[in-house]
């Protein structure tokens, strides 16, 4: 089974303070920032196998009981949205159940479903505007969990910019395009230098920001970092072997070097004989 997973800003409709619960948007058919789309149809014969138990997890995280911080009393397809209404277990001796329902009933709260794609296809055309590579017209809901809004959309944006300044043709071909003098080199092995330590700036500028909600515990921080700046392994993929292709180049060209330099040695030493 492939599961996979699809987040929405909850859109809060009404909220109950006195019975804890809250009506909200979990899923849409607009198109995701993965240019892709979930038919409103498609939820249609893949609710009922959730309602049998129809938990409200945090993040996604099946690690601990007190993950399950309430429960979806019903969910239904109204208009383009999917709405479900939650029961949150406040009051019962779970902080984490308790801080959920206050995010949400002060509108903060984001919902990710997690589904099983029975079937999907390729739009031969744009939808709103945009290039969409998948339309899932069947899936089985499986979890919804409540997790974090992004602080900082422009994160994402930032690292992949960091990743893109690295698509030069030296790192394309894996090939040196000729080989620059060593102050030259310097200069270009401290860019890359500078640009790594950016990414690592704006992934500790997240941690700290982490910090001050999570109170130190570890677990939950790698947890939540990952869902707050959303990069999915794709992402990680990619730059990881951007950047290794930067180390063979750089590697390639030392080794270039060095054979110029003894290539240099050898000429050197034939003209000194030539001259005894």
């Amino acid at each position: 089974m492939n599961k996979m997973y699809k987040r929405l800003k909850g859109i809060i409709r009404s909220v109950d303070i006195d019975n804890y619960t809250v009506d909200a948007v979990i899923s849409s058919s607009a198109v995701d920032r993965y240019n892709e789309v979930i038919n409103i149809d498609a939820w249609k014969d893949g609710l009922s196998e959730y309602m049998k138990h129809p938990v409200l997890l945090t993040s996604h995280d099946y690690s601990e009981l007190t993950n399950q911080i309430g429960i979806a009393l019903s969910i239904s397809i109204v208009g383009n949205d999917l709405i479900a209404k939650f029961k949150y277990f406040v009051g019962e001796g779970n902080p984490e159940a308790d801080w959920a329902f206050n995010l949400a009933s002060k509108g903060q709260a984001a919902y990710s479903v997690g589904f099983e794609s029975l079937a999907s296809e390729t739009p031969s055309e744009p939808i709103d505007g945009a290039d969409v590579e998948r339309i899932y017209t069947k899936v089985n809901l499986l979890e919804v969990s409540q997790v974090l809004i992004p602080a900082n959309p422009e994160a994402l944006q930032k690292m992949k910019q960091l990743i893109g300044d690295f698509e030069d043709e030296q790192i394309k071909t894996g090939q040196p395009q000729g080989i620059a003098p060593t102050e030259e080199k310097k200069k270009t092995d401290k860019t890359h230098e500078d640009r790594i330590k950016e990414l690592e700036d704006c992934i500790k500028d997240h941690e700290d920001r982490i910090k001050d909600l999570e109170d130190g515990n570890e677990k939950s921080l790698k947890k939540t970092l990952f869902e707050l700046i959303e990069v999915n392994r794709e992402d990680l993929t990619i730059f990881d072997k951007r950047i290794k292709q930067l180390e063979l180049a750089n590697k390639q060209a030392d080794n270039h070097h060095s054979e110029l330099a003894v290539k240099f040695k050898n000429e050197l030493s034939a003209l000194n004989a030539r001259l005894i």
